[in-house]
């Protein structure tokens, strides 16, 4: 849940949240595909 003063800084935090986690995705994607072609 995002928190802050006014709805304008939740919706900052959301915007945050969101990105870091679209990050963090596209990491795991990637350290996922390189384990793949390691093992086969």
């Amino acid at each position: 849940m995002a928190h802050g003063e006014t709805k304008e800084e939740a919706l900052k935090e959301i915007e945050i949240a969101k990105e870091l986690w679209i990050e963090t995705a596209k990491e795991d994607v990637y350290q996922f595909q390189n384990q793949h072609y390691l093992q086969a």
